[in-house]
């Protein structure tokens, strides 16, 4: 069975399992959706800070991949980030990770 990407997506595996009975394993569906929904809103937020504070933006970045894994867009905003840190080194190891998912 794939895994869901979207927080819905975990809402309604959630309800499905819930349904059968399975409490423990609908709570842990929508607790990743609950983890879901918060690694998009920090990326909404990385996606600013990158412009204005790249800094944090790799602070927001490392907690969206706590959340939620890494994401090619995630990738690219570190590479953003770090090139305008001024790490070029880093910036394109990120932007070919990127490319590579």
């Amino acid at each position: 069975m794939p895994h869901p990407k979207r927080a819905s997506d975990y809402l309604t595996l959630g309800d499905a399992l819930l349904r059968r009975g399975w409490v423990c394993l609908a709570a842990s569906a929508y607790a990743r959706a609950v983890d879901v929904t918060l690694g998009e809103s920090l990326l909404a937020r990385a996606r600013d800070e990158v412009r204005s504070v790249p800094q944090a933006a790799l602070a927001t970045l490392r907690r969206v991949e706590e959340l939620v894994g890494p994401s090619r867009e995630g990738r690219a905003l570190l590479a953003q980030a770090y090139g305008a840190l001024g790490h070029p080194e880093l910036a394109a190891s990120f932007a070919a990770a990127a490319q590579s998912d």
